[in-house]
């Protein structure tokens, strides 16, 4: 029978990451029939018979096509200093006086659509505990969540992860050259293979780069740390930051 599943997350929270490992997954189970595609989009699935959408907006007919809801999340602080890198990118090749989207504003509105769809989640995928606890082990989580644990061969849907990682590291790569540019190289690095970022740059070993150096960016912290705060400890964050790290340390 068609399969439909929804896939949506923060940004840098491995949102591709969980879409890419759930297309394998589904490729491993139906390997025994056939081989038909599956399809990853990010518009609407419409007659695709297996589908995944992934989902940059909530809207109701996804919901109620969907068989299955998957999200990611991570440190809501490490989405918005990951944000401030891009917008950084961008702000170096916009064209003078032009207008850039705020962080705060866009981490506000993703949260928005991360929260309607997590209400609907068969399973919420934690950054912090893939890159803590290594991949396999959320596979196997994400195979048992398809109660596919009897159709796919969890060392051979690992082996094809570890092949698709490999293959985004040049697309990862051009990124670093271009956070480079406007002196957000390294950060852009961490942000993408570890977890809790915003406390090195914010009172920690990096408070005297160009991220600790944006006034914006202080700003936007404290104000996510406060607006989110609830969230940040249900999820078992620290939810606080001390005063010398709010300002960066001065």
């Amino acid at each position: 029978r068609p399969l439909r599943l929804v896939v949506s997350g923060l940004t840098s929270a491995g949102t591709e990451w969980l879409a890419a490992v759930l297309q394998i997954i589904l490729e491993e189970a139906l390997a025994a029939h056939g081989k038909p595609p599956v399809h990853l989009v990010t518009d609407a699935c419409r007659e695709k018979k297996y589908c995944i959408l992934n989902a940059g907006r909530f809207t109701p007919d996804a919901l109620a096509s969907a068989d299955a809801v998957f999200t990611a999340h991570r440190d809501v602080r490490d989405v918005l200093l990951y944000m401030h890198a891009v917008g950084a990118v961008e702000k170096a090749g916009a064209a003078r006086g032009a207008k850039l989207a705020s962080a705060l504003g866009k981490l506000e509105r993703e949260f928005g659509v991360y929260r309607a769809w997590r209400a609907h989640a068969c399973r919420d995928v934690r950054h912090e505990d893939v890159v803590g606890m290594g991949s396999a082990r959320e596979i196997q989580a994400l195979i048992g969540a398809l109660g596919l644990q009897r159709s796919v061969d969890l060392l051979a849907v690992v082996r094809r992860v570890g092949q698709w990682t490999r293959t985004t590291q040049q697309a990862r790569q051009q990124q670093q050259r271009s956070a480079a540019r406007a002196g957000w190289s390294a950060l852009h690095s961490l942000l993408v293979e570890s977890v809790g970022v915003h406390r090195l740059v914010l009172g920690g070993p990096l408070q005297k780069g160009a991220a600790a150096a944006d006034a914006a960016l202080q700003a936007d912290m404290r104000n996510v740390t406060a607006s989110f705060g609830g969230w940040l400890l249900e999820q078992g964050f620290e939810a606080g930051l001390d005063e010398e790290e709010a300002t960066g340390g001065a």
